[in-house]
């Protein structure tokens, strides 16, 4: 065809240079969000990568994502730092769980002040590799803190594990919103996948009854939180005494979760804040009893009253009777001239 043929805006050379740009545009591409392959190959490419290793027991795994919740004031804090020093030191154990690496852990505190954290763990014997993070003074007016600060400070110190405390300090918005908590666990997979690094952010409850079991939807926040976890364990209050405490595991993928709970017990130890384990236990023996329902109340009450007419009362004390009865001396005596309806 020659040029008195062509159609009109018809240009070869244009053709050709917007050709060589979709193929250049083609090989730029980025890289698919998925891989794809075979189960086979999935299991093989398995055997090359590091193995799961335990650093405190089965409740938080290397390289993995743990989450620790817990109410206010029921010492997840404190927890924290003694699992980051079981982990960064030569202990093997850790109320009774084991560890069994030393790793350098980065442990981000932004809820206690320099003063608080000195007055829980003054003499407490940490060891080189326990390393902590806050926000720094000079930077107040700096931008959020973001996983881009994690990944460079990663850099800097070489940690293994990480330990945020707590998890609202990665997001300014509330983890309920979808989108905040997806961007937060993504990026701690990030962080798993890429880095091989282990975390363990620190959640809160809303104010649970304690006569509920705890489980897993009592963490606060969108379920993308508890989707992506590979762990997820409380720290509950018991009723058995005002410093004990119990851990129940609700989310284990890599293995079957803790049965029972583990009990425990935040000791003033001289110079810190320590943690004393008492041993394993059900849950049911450290939660409250609960109440009767009104109706049934009410109704173990006409029994009673319907028992203490029937009852003798001129041939006994009152005392054997309030006995007989399950009541106090002092209901009897009120209740005991009142004859029940017969209803």
């Amino acid at each position: 065809m020659d040029s008195q043929t062509q159609p009109q805006g018809f240009n070869i050379a244009g053709l050709l240079n917007d050709g060589a740009q979709v193929v250049a545009a083609a090989q730029q591409l980025p890289e698919p969000v998925t891989r794809i392959r075979s189960a086979t190959a999935r299991k093989q490419d398995a055997q090359s990568q590091a193995p799961l290793i335990s650093l405190l027991g089965p409740l938080m795994q290397t390289p993995g994502i743990t989450v620790l919740v817990a109410s206010p004031g029921n010492g997840k804090s404190v927890l924290a730092v003694h699992i980051g020093d079981v982990i960064s030191s030569s202990k093997t154990h850790l109320l009774g769980l084991p560890c069994d690496v030393e790793e350098k852990v980065l442990l981000y505190d932004f809820e206690l002040t320099d003063r608080q954290f000195e007055k829980r763990f003054a003499d407490f014997p940490f060891t080189d590799k326990m390393l902590t993070g806050d926000m720094n003074p000079a930077a107040l007016d700096a931008l959020d803190f973001t996983f881009d600060q994690i990944h460079a400070d990663l850099d800097r110190t070489g940690a293994r594990v990480v330990i945020v405390d707590n998890i609202t300090a990665l997001a300014m918005k509330n983890t309920a919103d979808a989108d905040v908590s997806m961007g937060i666990m993504r990026g701690l997979k990030r962080l798993q996948i890429e880095r091989g690094i282990s975390s363990l952010v620190l959640a809160h409850t809303p104010k649970i009854p304690d006569t509920v079991p705890l489980h897993i939807n009592h963490l606060a926040g969108s379920k993308h939180l508890s989707n992506f976890a590979d762990s997820i364990f409380f720290i509950g209050r018991s009723v058995t005494g005002p410093n004990v405490r119990y851990i129940k595991q609700v989310k284990n993928r890599n293995d079957e979760e803790m049965p029972g709970v583990l009990v425990f017990e935040i000791t003033n130890a001289p110079g810190y804040l320590d943690v004393r384990l008492i041993g394993p236990d059900e849950e049911f023996n450290h939660l409250a009893r609960e109440e009767a329902p009104r109706s049934e109340k009410s109704e173990e009450l006409e029994e009673k009253k319907r028992k203490l007419w029937e009852t003798d009362w001129g041939m006994k004390p009152m005392r054997e009777i309030a006995e007989a009865l399950d009541a106090s001396v002092g209901w009897v005596c009120k209740w005991r001239p009142l004859k029940p309806s017969s209803n």
